[in-house]
């Protein structure tokens, strides 16, 4: 018993989630957290790392509990490598709002310069990546997640790689560059076959069916996501079951069957209620059930749903949520026959995406 043990606990829990069993993952990480004694900076290793795995189980508030003592720990060993590398496990904070995404990214900034080099899988600019691309500033994540890429292709480092890869095909898809994002969605297929870890991400699922779901290849997409589904419930893993029941939803609005569409993202944004997730960027394809709610002749929630969003939005400053609400806004008063009040809102929208660079969405708008 004791530290060393410890050490090869949270090794093997972690090698037991990418073999695609969370659940005992996450006992053996427990384990270790509790074998690590007085040791705070092993204590802070393996409590971060837990803290992504709670997340993974849609365990909100043991992951940000978990997520702040492993803060607390690497701050008492007086090591500001770990407090850097704990401060980029903290997605579940940034999702209920324990913390902000632009405070997160401040303070990893300010860490970035003093801390070494990291391992691809590990570097903070994948992090800051993903918080930028939360916060709807895909311009800002591209320059980080290249030099990601680049690093991990250099070095033969298949996990980083497809991580970021997910994560640059998303910009890419935001910036309108979508055979790109195609592209990119073939090298996480391909790097995720090599690392052997599609079984504990889903990453290749989640971005193909994305990116096929944008194409319009609907029949392509809606196999990726039902199968990403599957993935999710077999595994527990509960942020890639909203992924994949927002794609599916998006899959059935354009496929003309908007009560499907309204039952996929109802099931995604009723979870993220319950666990008292705040930033919806995660998967915002769940704002579509605006466009479905109105084609249910449901005008009443549409409009419920767009004044949440429109006051989250501007709480959080997010302008793709304000202008997607403004447009929700605007067909649910056209639906009434408002049409001056529906042409006010609309203008609003498409003011917001000038700011944004999505053009999808300023397209649909």
């Amino acid at each position: 018993h004791g530290p060393a043990r410890a050490q090869l606990l949270w090794r093997l829990g972690m090698l037991t989630h990418l073999d695609g069993d969370l659940g005992q993952a996450v006992r053996l990480l427990e384990t270790a957290r509790a074998e690590a004694g007085e040791d705070h900076g092993l204590a802070a290793e393996a409590t971060r790392r837990l803290a992504g795995l709670y997340g993974l189980q849609g365990r909100i508030d043991d992951s940000v509990r978990c997520w702040r003592v492993a803060l607390d720990a690497a701050r008492m060993a007086g090591d500001r490598r770990a407090e850097l590398e704990t401060l980029c496990y903290g997605h579940s904070a940034v999702l209920v709002g324990a913390a902000t995404a632009a405070e997160l990214r401040d303070r990893i900034e300010r860490l970035t310069g003093t801390a070494g080099s990291f391992a691809p899988h590990e570097d903070p600019e994948g992090f800051l990546a993903w918080l930028h691309l939360l916060m709807g500033q895909p311009a800002a994540a591209a320059g980080p997640l290249e030099r990601v890429c680049r690093r991990a292709a250099e070095q033969g480092e298949e996990m980083g790689l497809a991580e970021a890869s997910v994560l640059m095909a998303q910009a890419e898809l935001a910036a309108g560059n979508w055979e790109r994002a195609r592209q990119l969605a073939g090298e996480v297929r391909s790097a995720g076959r090599r690392a052997d870890v599609s079984r504990s991400f889903g990453f290749d699922l989640y971005i193909t069916s994305l990116v096929e779901a944008y194409l319009g290849n609907l029949d392509q997409a809606r196999a990726a996501a039902t199968a990403l589904v599957e993935l999710a419930e077999h595994r527990g893993l509960v942020p890639l079951l909203w992924q994949g029941r927002a794609v599916l939803g998006f899959v059935s609005l354009c496929s003309g069957d908007p009560e499907d569409a309204h039952a996929q993202f109802g099931s995604v944004t009723g979870s993220m209620r319950q666990l008292g997730v705040r930033e919806w960027g995660l998967v915002h394809l769940v704002w579509s059930d605006l466009d479905a709610l109105v084609e249910l002749g449901e005008l009443g929630q549409a409009a419920v749903l767009a004044e949440d969003m429109r006051s989250r939005a501007c709480s959080m400053g997010r302008g793709l949520e304000l202008a997607t609400a403004e447009r929700g806004r605007g067909l649910v008063l056209a639906a009434q026959g408002d049409f001056a009040a529906a042409h006010a809102a609309l203008r609003q929208s498409l003011a917001e995406h000038e700011r944004l660079g999505w053009p999808f969405e300023r397209a649909r708008t």
